[in-house]
């Protein structure tokens, strides 16, 4: 189900924030903000702020980790609006306004994002500014297997951070696109149960908890985050998405300016082999939006477990430091099963092999962060360093059979030959890889005066990939990044800025010959203007840029015949995208918010040859207004506009044709209800039912098409 999300309020005006119910059930307006206090010398915890700590005119800007505050958005010491780079932020709030089914719904209502598939079910992927494959973080931690970190359930996301352009200097490996950060629930200072159920028209249907306990001395408080779902879906299998989700934390605070919280997360999911749609030569759906191109009774079961402790100790004014553990395993492992793989546009068959694949990875990191703030010769001085480690291991096991290929007739599909059991089939060649990351890097900022930033930062990594089998090595990579930026305010409602950042990637594919390909290496200029307007109710971004990148692994159009990887890729050359960002977002009266993106992008890739799956214009609108101290509405719009697919139309292999995919407007609408402690609202998505596809990928498989018309039903109460 694809319901509206577009950007999230930068500013909020007056922050009365709900602590008990940490934002799920809101007794103000609709606002989006989040209630840090500004980062650099406390421990102030997401939520932990009441609302009579701020003054009723006081702006709140969002900083600070989830553990204690000390650093702001993007693992640095700035707050977002002193970024010279554009930000989105997606806090709880919202989410439980526009209820959006899974991460895309949420995130590619931010300008110049989109939806690039979800690799066969296995991990979804987003378009950022052009370049696919943004890395998705998980509290600031990316996880390199498969599994259900990358399609995380939203009911314990405190909030999203859409963070964009090259920035491979705090995190190691980057796209030139941006970066998406997941911040999950943490404990509150405050005692609160809140029981929510779902009712989806799939159908579908979700309770879900979220308990908050605290001493009364706040030394000690625990948080458990966990729901079950149920979802038959649109689409026609002969199996529902069954998902378990728990996730537990426990927060220690034994003096002052020290805070430890242990975490952990389960997620099961048992779920749909789903390998897209058939397109035509048009790049319509050739066939109806539920139908199944594989075997309806294809499954998939991807499992994601952590357990990990943030630490953060104030050693003196000034100076924080901060450590954090995590533990990884993930995987997926499908059924045997039917694995698309062409189509013949003239006798309308799909030709399907045979298949079944697993993976299993785990993966141990750490971060050491140390944050400071001084003053010299009357200027401030800010800086963050940092050390970050990573071993993981991750094995994918395949068999693949293209000699048993059994063809499906759109017009008359039959289903009743079943795939042969997985461990008859050949193996496909892989080699179960150890890497080891290790990076170090400092960036300062310097306000030579009060209105003027500056900021450079600098990083080096070294990476290592190793059989896991022979311990041999196979690639040893090791780069420098940089970046620098600067940002003036002329005042509170202007401020220009303008920054160069690079990224680096090192790749894990494997060419047409099973050898690992070259990093990928990109760089990008952006410059723009963000400020708050009317009192500060209203925040705006808006941001030109220009980035290139190298080698990024493509499908080659053409396999030859030597090939000893025929599922392998080649590197693309250098890519380029040049665009423009505008995010409006805030509160025009106390009972009325809107947000508002736009963005248009001009991509161009090696041969000249425009970028695959990328939309040069996107456009959201999301407005929600309180009728009533219980009663809201809210409307809004998702616009993507034309795609480009690459496809075999003429059953020539040699040559291969565009494939241009319409635009789509998406409408949306939803009714609010809240009165005491119980909450109920009216969720309707694609309310003009319009046949789209969502994301494209080939002619035969990985174009994933959108929802029709379907309504979720929310309630809710707090204890």
């Amino acid at each position: 189900m694809r319901t509206l999300s577009a950007g999230v309020c930068l500013c909020v005006l007056g922050f009365a924030g709900h602590a008990a119910m940490a934002q799920n059930v809101r007794n103000t307006g609709p606002q989006y903000g989040d209630a840090d206090v500004e980062a650099g010398g406390g421990a102030t915890s997401n939520g932990d702020m009441m609302a009579e700590d701020v003054l009723d005119d006081e702006m709140i800007i969002v900083t600070g980790t989830q553990s204690a505050g000390v650093a702001a958005v993007g693992r640095n010491a700035l707050a977002k609006e002193e970024q010279a780079r554009s930000i989105q932020i997606y806090d709880a709030g919202l989410v439980q306004d526009l209820k959006p089914e899974a991460l895309e719904d949420l995130v590619t209502l931010s300008a110049n994002v989109s939806f690039a598939g979800n690799t066969d079910g296995r991990e979804v992927r987003f378009n950022v500014r052009g370049f696919d494959n943004a890395p998705i973080l998980r509290d600031g931690f990316r996880v390199n297997s498969f599994g259900g970190v990358s399609n995380p359930e939203l009911w314990n996301l405190e909030r999203v951070e859409v963070l964009k352009g090259p920035d491979s200097i705090v995190y190691g490996e980057a796209s030139p696109g941006g970066i998406i950060n997941l911040r999950t629930k943490r404990p509150q200072q405050d005692n609160f149960l809140y029981l929510q159920t779902e009712f989806g028209t799939d159908p579908s249907a979700s309770p879900r908890l979220d308990l908050n306990l605290a001493a009364d001395s706040g030394l000690i408080s625990g948080r458990v985050v966990a729901l079950y779902e149920i979802d038959e879906t649109f689409r026609d299998f002969d199996n529902p998405i069954e998902t378990y989700s728990v996730s537990p934390s426990l927060r220690i605070d034994p003096a002052e300016g020290t805070i430890i919280t242990f975490i952990g997360e389960a997620t099961v999911e048992d779920g749909q082999a789903d390998f897209g749609i058939v397109l035509d030569a048009d790049g319509d759906l050739a066939v109806p939006r539920d139908f199944v191109i594989n075997h309806p009774r294809d499954e998939n079961r991807r499992e994601f477990y952590m357990v990990g402790v943030d630490a953060e100790q104030r050693i003196l004014d000034g100076l924080t430091a901060e450590g954090r553990v995590r533990y990884f395993e993930s995987g997926y492992q499908y059924s045997s099963l039917f694995l698309p793989f062409t189509y013949d546009p003239s006798t309308r068959a799909v030709f399907r092999a045979p298949a079944v694949q697993g993976n299993d990875g785990d993966e141990l990191a750490a971060q050491l962060n140390l944050f400071g703030e001084f003053e010299l010769a009357g200027t401030r001085n800010r800086f963050t360093a940092g050390v970050d480690y990573r071993d993981s291991f991750a094995q994918t096991v395949t068999r693949f059979d293209p000699g048993g290929a059994i063809p499906l007739d759109l017009d008359n599909p039959d289903y009743s030959i079943l795939p042969p059991p997985g461990d008859t089939l050949p193996p496909f060649p892989g080699v179960p890889q150890d890497q080891e990351r290790v990076g170090v890097f400092l960036q300062y900022y310097f306000n030579p005066i009060d209105s003027l930033l500056i900021n450079g930062g600098v990083r080096y990594d070294d990476v290592q990939l190793e059989d896991a089998d022979t311990g041999e090595t196979i690639r040893d990579f090791d780069n420098t990044s940089l970046q620098a930026g600067i940002r003036y305010e002329f005042s509170p409602a202007i401020s220009i800025f303008g920054s160069y950042s690079e990224s680096f990637t090192p790749s894990t594919a494997l060419d047409l010959f099973s050898e690992p390909l070259p990093p990928q290496i990109g760089e990008g200029y952006e410059v723009g203007i963000k400020g708050q307007l009317f009192d500060s109710r209203l925040a705006y971004a808006v941001s030109y840029f220009d980035i290139t990148n190298e080698n990024i692994p493509r499908v080659p159009l053409v396999i030859p015949p030597d090939a000893l990887n025929p599922l392998g890729s080649v590197p693309a050359g250098e890519e380029r995208v040049e665009g423009i960002d505008l995010d409006i977002s805030g509160t025009i009266t106390d009972a009325w918010s809107v947000i508002f993106s736009i963005g248009y992008l001009d991509g161009e890739g090696a041969d000249d040859v425009n970028l695959p799956n990328v939309a040069d214009f996107t456009s959201a609108l999301f407005t929600r207004y309180d009728v009533t101290e219980n009663w809201g509405v809210s409307i809004g719009y998702e616009f993507v506009g034309e795609r480009l697919g690459i496809a075999d139309i003429d059953g020539d292999p040699a040559t291969f044709d565009p494939l241009t995919v319409d635009p789509h407007f998406i409408g949306n609408a939803a009714i609010y209800y809240q009165r005491g402690r119980f909450n109920a609202q009216l969720n309707v998505s694609n309310i003009f039912d319009e046949r789209y596809v969502d994301s494209v990928g080939n002619l035969a498989r990985e174009n994933y098409p959108g929802a029709p018309t379907e309504a979720l039903l929310t309630l809710g109460v707090e204890f």
